[in-house]
């Protein structure tokens, strides 16, 4: 099975993570392909290391980032890394036909198999809708320039795929001359104004030549499918989850939600689980949003608390007027008791 993803040195962990959940799920020889720009022998050998115990051999792909980094947008959200992919037809030696390419925030938590060998019918490659099927036509297309761009190609019928698991056809890329100069030519199309920048430009390359695979299986995307009131057992029937989001399972920062558990439970099963968990600890003890939340909890606490002893003393107060009130009846029955029998002794005397 071979495998391509994209990672700086920030990912190295996460990446570990991700190939680990694929190695317990997928009992089979793994080529893996890291794109990079930056990671040193000693980050190879950290990664070799930390997947010894599975059939796995690690192929570091080193690129040269000035090859796109004055012809392609870059910014806190989509770093250099992530147009790597657009590289791949050319990088891999010629014995590779085929290649699934994944995300480093993903986690494969079933066989894989079936999407792996699924007959591609000359498409150039296979992917799933974006966004668990939101935002997949021309009309739920976000931003002007994409419903400009793909208007020119695209009817009412969904076509939109995301570019986190894809399955590339590399014998047809190869057989229709598709390089980085594809990729470029359709860059000056877009006068480089893409709002998804290099999944965009895989949409508008291969138009009307992908093979769609069911998102809800092989690219779910957790945050969204939570929203939409998914728990983690529901996300558990997925072969592959996406935790696309700006919102990881190991930032602290961030909101968090139950079937981040999975990607946890995959992580505590990597050689690197305390790396990861100690980070993850020493991030929240700093975190600022953090401490601004739990100032507001203690804040919250103390308001309740005086409301709590105000309702206290105002329970006591009733409680000693109901005594007293309770004794000013005691005292009235007493007397009525002696009225009566002062009637009583009356009547008989008559």
């Amino acid at each position: 099975m071979n495998i391509a993803t994209a990672l700086n040195r920030k990912y190295v962990n996460y990446t570990i993570v991700m190939l680990t959940s694929l190695c317990i799920n997928n009992p089979v020889h793994i080529d893996a392909y890291l794109l990079h720009c930056e990671l040193t022998d000693k980050d190879i050998d950290f990664i070799e290391e930390s997947l010894k115990n599975y059939d796995i051999n690690i192929i570091p792909l080193k690129i040269n980032r000035q090859v796109f980094s004055e012809k392609v947008p870059v910014n806190n959200m989509w770093s250099i890394e992530t147009y790597f992919r657009l590289m791949l037809t050319y990088l891999l030696p010629d014995t590779v036909n085929r290649i699934l390419y994944l995300d480093v925030d993903i986690i494969v938590n079933k066989d894989i198999s079936e999407l792996y060998n699924m007959v591609l019918n000359g498409s150039a490659l296979a992917g799933a809708y974006d966004r668990n099927g939101y935002g997949t036509t021309l009309e739920q297309l976000d931003s002007p320039k994409q419903r400009e761009m793909f208007g020119k190609l695209a009817g009412s019928e969904p076509f939109y795929f995301n570019a986190g698991v894809l399955l590339y056809n590399i014998d047809w890329m190869k057989q229709n001359n598709i390089s980085l100069n594809t990729y470029v030519n359709a860059l000056n199309d877009w006068n480089f104004e893409m709002p998804a920048f290099d999944q965009d430009i895989l949409n508008y390359v291969f138009f009307g030549k992908v093979k769609y695979i069911d998102w809800e299986k092989y690219n779910l995307f957790t945050l969204l499918a939570f929203n939409d009131g998914a728990k983690e057992t529901d996300a558990e029937k997925a072969s592959i989850l996406h935790f696309s989001s700006s919102y990881k399972p190991w930032t602290t920062n961030s909101i968090h939600y139950e079937i981040e558990d999975i990607w946890w439970r995959y992580a505590k099963r990597s050689s690197i689980y305390s790396t990861i968990a100690d980070q993850y600890i020493t991030g929240m003890t700093q975190d600022p949003f953090l401490k601004q939340y739990t100032d507001y909890l203690l804040t919250q606490t103390e308001t309740q608390k005086k409301t709590i002893d105000d309702q206290n003393n105002t329970i006591s107060v009733l409680k000693n007027s109901l005594s007293e009130q309770n004794n000013v009846i005691l005292e009235q029955k007493e007397v009525i008791d002696q009225l009566v029998k002062i009637n009583k002794k009356l009547v008989i005397k008559k």
